[in-house]
């Protein structure tokens, strides 16, 4: 390279010994351009990182609950790995699975630190040793080449020993100690990937003398799934994570901790745990290729403000390699490759390669490249609109909600959000009465065969959510089209409202693994969940959701909505031919197996001894066919079919009247949130009974603002027939009632507390 065109950034180190820099007219390299894009989108030092760091781990840790160990570590003895594993296991509390693969390549400092990280953080270590005459073969195999990076016989098989035993023990998590403060810049040109596998057994082919019966050898393509897709959490198996890009990651205080704690050892410059690497590195590439990779590590540093640059070119002053080290180190690599020292001049001093002069998945490597520079530049253009849209100077958000424009409870919070000043859209399967808001309701083909017709809704209603731009995407019911296609599409920010049959039926595989893998891939990918009951945050909890996403949300009722309406009770009982004197009893919850409106129906015949014109009303809301029929027949049998009316289901707007018009409301579920209709009958002061389970008390009071039973037909039928005759009961839990909707389950209140949760992911999504 003539001197004439000699240059160094004017802001880090490197210089034109990497062929592919550019610098810009002020002399900043393209390595410091590559670094500020990358760290507007993946590093988050110090107080910035901390809630990924704090979700992370409380990702790991659910992920773990009832397993031996939480992750796997790749430890070397190197600073990044130990003082990853320090973290991890003193700091956060994980229970990591230290794993170590020996090349035959470990310096004794690298040992001793090994030994003493296991013993003081008191983690369990698995050791793999390199079959010693393979990695010799390979290794001597490379240097034959010519090629640049002699690293990859060492770096390739402890990636991929680490990643199968990883994958073969069933461990979700691998913690990387790869760091951008530390590793940001490496030119490409100097180092060719070595998970190259195609690229390994081309030159082992060609100058190798045994086979590869053992040494770890893993494919381009399952590598990529690993290292590459592996941070998106909705991909199954392993996840790789860089914690460290979370933490104020400072390597001289990171040294100097683990020496005081720990007793850990300095060995030299970066990666000289391994004696190979330190004679790669210190002698091989700077004396062969021209190549000295301090220059590289020492920019990572000072673009991490770790290092000034003065200080970074006074390093470089001094020399690499002290003479009498070198001849030791040359001699110690020479024997243990088993060479003679002609063999071994001759290749030193044989012309250098490049690696595209061996076959290689090289071209497959650069688009990716490639792509991954488009992706991060787009990711780039877009955080500041985002952030900008999210803290605009009015305070509003876009925000599409998915769900049923039928369902009224979906209407009501997209309106309660929209009153709030924000720009809220719907994208729903189905349409629905609602003018206040747009709804965008996807046209699809529609044919007499009704199991065709939802696979044909599909696609028009993934472009819908797919074309829809938004600062945060809030689905409600986790086990909807709508959520399902959103997660997806990955349409992000993204928000779920789960209900009791998302998290205890849905996703639990009762009605279907496919369905249930779609519910828990939406529940995972959410960014924010939000529940109505401790009850379903500790069960999305042990599902494996992560507790700092789960919020409870009791949503609670508008009053000014919902209130007595005497006008309508007079008409729906005109309806049912029932006078005030008549006691109506009404379910309102959907007609489903799980609300459990068989167990009315038989306690009908036991409040009819008192009661012999009562009459039950059930809603259809969400009917299932069947369960109805079953229903019916039930009546039928015990004689009060003639009893048991059925009740179209309503929009929001009739809801009130038609709640005004029970004497009782009951909800019977045998599992369940806080049932919405239970806070809109208390708000139309219509008196409840509730089945007795365990995940509704942390709302209702016995006998303070509904009467808790029993769930079975006879204590039903007392229960019902307790309210009907004791006026003090009735108007202890009426009153009752009320307080709790204007107290507690205030929806207004509530939209306040999901707005801030919407807002929180909107602004901090990049």
């Amino acid at each position: 390279m003539s001197q004439a065109h000699y240059q160094v950034c004017s802001r880090c180190v490197m210089d034109t010994s990497d062929p592919e820099i550019t610098f810009d007219e002020h002399g900043v390299c393209s390595h410091c351009r590559n670094f500020d894009q990358v760290v507007a989108t993946e590093w988050f030092p110090g107080e910035a990182g901390k809630p990924r760091l704090d979700a992370l781990v409380e990702e790991i840790k659910a992920w773990g609950r009832g397993r031996e160990y939480d992750c796997t570590i790749g430890l070397s003895g190197g600073a990044d790995s130990s003082y990853l594993a320090y973290l991890a296991a003193k700091e956060w509390g994980l229970r990591p699975l230290a794993v170590h693969v020996d090349t035959g390549w470990n310096s004794p400092f690298a040992v001793r630190n090994i030994e003493n990280l296991v013993k003081k953080l008191n983690i369990d270590l698995y050791t793999f040793v390199i079959d010693w005459e393979e990695m010799r073969d390979l290794q001597v195999a490379f240097l034959k080449s010519g090629v640049a990076n002699q690293d990859t016989p060492q770096d390739h098989a402890i990636f991929a020993k680490l990643f199968s035993f990883t994958a073969e023990n069933k461990i979700r998590y691998v913690l990387s100690g790869h760091n951008i403060a530390t590793e940001s810049v490496l030119p490409e040109s100097w180092e060719y990937t070595a998970r190259d596998d195609k690229h390994i057994r081309a030159i082992h082919r060609r100058f190798g003398t045994r086979s590869l019966r053992t040494l770890p050898i893993m494919s381009v393509f399952r590598s990529f799934l690993y290292a590459r897709l592996a941070p998106f959490r909705f991909l199954p198996g392993m996840k790789i994570v860089n914690p460290l890009d979370f933490v104020d990651y400072n390597k001289d205080r990171a040294k100097a901790q683990l020496a005081r704690e720990i007793g850990w050892q300095e060995y030299g410059a970066k990666h000289f745990e391994s004696r190979f690497t330190k004679f790669f590195q210190a002698y091989w590439l700077p004396e062969r290729f021209g190549y000295d990779k301090r220059r590289a590590h020492l920019s990572s540093l000072i673009l991490a403000k770790q290092m000034t640059r003065d200080q970074a070119l006074a390093e470089l002053e001094k020399p690499m390699y002290p003479p009498e080290e070198l001849a030791e180190d040359k001699e110690f690599v020479r024997k243990k490759l088993e060479l003679t020292e002609t063999e071994f001049e001759e290749i030193l001093s044989a012309p250098v390669r490049h690696h595209t002069e061996y076959p290689s998945y090289a071209r497959l490597a650069r688009a990716w490249r490639f792509l991954q520079k488009g992706i991060r530049s787009v990711r780039l253009r877009n955080a500041p609109l985002l952030r900008e849209a999210a803290t605009a100077s009015d305070g509003t958000l876009d925000i599409c909600i998915l769900g049923s424009a039928r369902d009224t409870h979906v209407v009501t919070r997209a309106r309660a959000m929209s009153r709030q000043g924000h720009r809220v859209t719907m994208i729903s399967r189905t349409a629905g009465s609602t003018t206040e808001l747009p709804v965008i309701v996807p046209h699809s083909l529609k044919t007499p065969f009704e199991f065709l017709n939802k696979p044909l809704m599909v696609l028009p209603l993934a472009w819908a959510i797919y074309r829809q731009r938004a600062d945060v995407f809030y689905a409600h019911y986790a086990a909807e089209y709508e959520c399902w296609l959103a997660a997806l599409l990955f349409r992000r920010p993204f928000a779920v409202n789960a209900m009791g049959s998302d998290v205890l039926i849905e996703a639990t595989g009762r009605r279907g693994r496919l369905r249930a893998w779609l519910t828990m891939f939406a529940l995972r990918s959410a960014e924010v969940i939000t529940v109505k009951s401790p009850y379903l945050a500790q069960t999305a909890r042990d599902l494996g959701i992560p507790g700092n996403r789960i919020t409870e949300v009791l949503w609670g009722i508008d009053p000014r909505n919902h209130h007595r309406d005497d006008a309508a009770r007079r008409a729906w009982r005109a309806q049912w031919g029932a006078d005030e004197t008549t006691p109506v009893v009404l379910s309102p919850r959907p007609l489903e197996q799980l609300y459990r409106q068989h167990l009315a129906v038989q306690a009908m015949p036991e409040v009819m001894k008192t009661y012999p014109d009562a009459i039950l009303a059930l809603s259809e809301f969400k009917q299932d066919k069947e369960y109805r029929k079953t229903l019916e027949e039930i009546a039928e049998t015990l004689g009060v079919a003639d009893h048991v009316k059925f009740v179209p289901a309503l929009g929001e707007d009739r809801m009130a009247g038609l709640l005004s018009a029970a004497d009782i409301v009951v909800s019977l579920a045998y599992t369940d949130g806080t049932p919405q209709t239970v806070l809109e009958a208390q708000a139309c002061e219509t008196p409840v009974l509730i089945a007795d389970i365990p995940d509704i008390r942390h709302v209702f009071t016995d006998r303070k603002d509904c009467l808790i039973s029993k769930d079975d037909p006879h204590a039903i039928a007392e229960g019902l027939i307790a309210i009907l005759e004791d006026d003090n009961l009735r108007n202890t839990i009426v009153a009752g009632g009320l307080q709790l909707v204007s107290e507690k389950a205030n929806l207004p209140r509530e939209v306040d507390r999901v707005e801030r949760l919407l807002r929180a992911i909107a602004v901090t999504r990049r």
